[in-house]
C-alpha cells in the first residue's frame, strides 16, 4: 500500500527551489487537466507559502513565479512564430509546385503549337502567336532560373543566370522566420537558465518539441520542395549559375553555408536575453 506523503512535514527540510517546483507542478497539472485535478491540496499549498514567509523566502519565490509566468508568454511567442514559419514555407511550396506545373504545361503547349504550325487558318495562326507571347511574358517568373538578359518587374537586367528571383526572396523570408522562431526558443532556455530550473510544463514541452522538429526539417534538402536548394547547389558546382552577386546575397549564403546562415548571431542572442532582462525589471513581457 502506497502511503500519502506528508507535504507539511517535508517542506521544512526543502530548499526554496524544491518548494517552487512543487507549486509549479501543481499549477501545471491543473492546467493540463483543465482544472479537474491537483497535486497539492489547498492546505498544502498554503503551508508551502507560509513556510517561505517564515524563512523570508517570499521575495525569491515571487521572482521564480514571475519567471514561470514569463515562460508561459514565451511559449505563446514560440507558437505564433511556428505558425508564421509554416506559412512562409507553405508559400515556397506553392510557388515551387507552380513552377513544376508550368514545366509540364510547356510540354503540352509545344505539342499544340506543333499541331497548329501546319494550319493555314488565320485564327489558328493568331492563336499560336498569342500563346507564344503569353509564355514569354511569364517565362522568367515561373522558371527555376533567371536567364541572361531576362528582366523582372523592378529588377535590373541580369547578365548571368541565377536562381529565380522570387524564390530567392521567399527563402530570405524563410530565413528570417526561421531565426525568429529559433530566437523565441532561445528565450525559453534563457529564462530557465536565469531561474536555475525548468519552468516548461508537459503541454508546452510538446510545443517546443514540435518547433524544434519544424526547424530541423529545414535541413532536409533531399525531400519535398526543399529539394530545390539541392538543385541550385548542384548547379553552382557545375557553373550553371553565377557564384556571386545574387540579387539576394543571403540566398547565396544559404546555398553555400546553410548552417552558418541559420545560426543565431551573438547580437541576436543578446537581444533575446535583453528581452527577458527587461521583463524582470519592468514586469511586462515584450512580445515579438
Amino acid at each position: 500500500m502506497i502511503k500519502k506523503l506528508n507535504i507539511k512535514r517535508m517542506i521544512k527540510e526543502m530548499t526554496l527551489k524544491d518548494k517552487a517546483k512543487l507549486l509549479f507542478a501543481d499549477s501545471n497539472h491543473k492546467y493540463e487537466t483543465k482544472g479537474e485535478k491537483r497535486l497539492l491540496t489547498p492546505e498544502e499549498e498554503e503551508a508551502i507559502v507560509e513556510d517561505c514567509h517564515k524563512k523570508h523566502q517570499i521575495g525569491e519565490l515571487n521572482e521564480l513565479v514571475m519567471l514561470s509566468n514569463l515562460t508561459t508568454f514565451a511559449i505563446a511567442d514560440v507558437h505564433i512564430n511556428m505558425l508564421n514559419f509554416e506559412l512562409v514555407m507553405s508559400r515556397i511550396n506553392t510557388w515551387v509546385t507552380i513552377i513544376a506545373l508550368k514545366g509540364r504545361s510547356n510540354d503540352t503547349i509545344d505539342k499544340i503549337l506543333a499541331a497548329v504550325d501546319g494550319e493555314k487558318s488565320k485564327d489558328a495562326r493568331y492563336f499560336a502567336k498569342k500563346i507564344e507571347e503569353e509564355r514569354e511574358d511569364v517565362e522568367d517568373s515561373f522558371s527555376l532560373f533567371c536567364m541572361p538578359g531576362s528582366k523582372y518587374k523592378g529588377q535590373k537586367e541580369t547578365l548571368v543566370a541565377e536562381p529565380n528571383l522570387l524564390i530567392q526572396k521567399m527563402f530570405v523570408r524563410a530565413i528570417d522566420a526561421y531565426k525568429r522562431l529559433k530566437a523565441t526558443l532561445y528565450v525559453v532556455d534563457y529564462i530557465s537558465e536565469k531561474g536555475g530550473m525548468n519552468f516548461v510544463c508537459k503541454i508546452d514541452q510538446e510545443i517546443i518539441d514540435e518547433a524544434n522538429k519544424l526547424l530541423g526539417g529545414f535541413f532536409t534538402l533531399e525531400e519535398g520542395f526543399l529539394g530545390i536548394l539541392y538543385v541550385y547547389r548542384e548547379s553552382l558546382k557545375v557553373d550553371l549559375i553565377k557564384k556571386k552577386n545574387f540579387t539576394e546575397p543571403r540566398f547565396f549564403e544559404l546555398l553555400t553555408d546553410q548552417e552558418k546562415v541559420l545560426q543565431l548571431t551573438d547580437e541576436e542572442r543578446g537581444k533575446a536575453e535583453e528581452k527577458v532582462d527587461k521583463h524582470i525589471e519592468r514586469g511586462a513581457y515584450p512580445t515579438t
